[in-house]
């Protein structure tokens, strides 16, 4: 007994350290997973707001490409409307040189016309002129022709007298 006793008093009981040891490891392994636990907790929080995020960029993303697409077709009718505008504008600035050059010719013929008429009116009043000349020429013939006639007929009626 002796040698029993001597042993216990002699041996060191390791059970309490190894107790401590694994209760220290327990509490370090639940320290590590409560910790991971709770950034798994917060990652899927993050990730979970990041796709909603996502989700809300990607409808925008589409309402945009739908805005552009509208754009696109607003932009393509107003460059036909541009196209056509222009197409008309250069009909109508053909259309206004030829009128244009209408007018210059009907200005020049009536500018010719007013030559002529200008023309006219001078050789009818020269030949007014030269018409009443010669109707107070004659006239005069004519008077001259009665004042004969006045004198043949009192020589008649002289001669028929005597």
């Amino acid at each position: 007994m002796l040698t029993a006793s001597r042993r216990s008093r002699h041996s060191v009981d390791i059970w309490p350290g190894f107790v401590d040891a694994l209760a220290s490891l327990l509490l370090v392994t639940m320290f590590v997973l409560m910790v991971f636990v709770l950034a798994q907790f917060f990652l899927g929080i993050a990730l979970s707001g990041r796709d909603e995020a996502l989700a809300k960029l990607d409808r925008q993303v589409t309402e945009l490409a739908e805005l552009l697409n509208l754009e696109r077709g607003r932009t393509e009718s107003l460059r036909n409307s541009v196209a056509q505008l222009s197409a008309e504008l250069q009909s109508s600035l053909a259309e206004r040189e030829a009128m244009a050059d209408k007018l210059s010719a009907a200005e020049g013929a009536r500018d010719g016309l007013a030559a002529d008429l200008e023309a006219l009116r001078r050789e009818f009043a020269e030949t007014v002129e030269a018409d009443k000349a010669t109707i107070e020429a004659q006239l005069r013939d004519l008077a001259a022709l009665r004042q004969d006639i006045e004198i043949l007929r009192s020589l008649r009626a002289e001669l028929e007298a005597k």
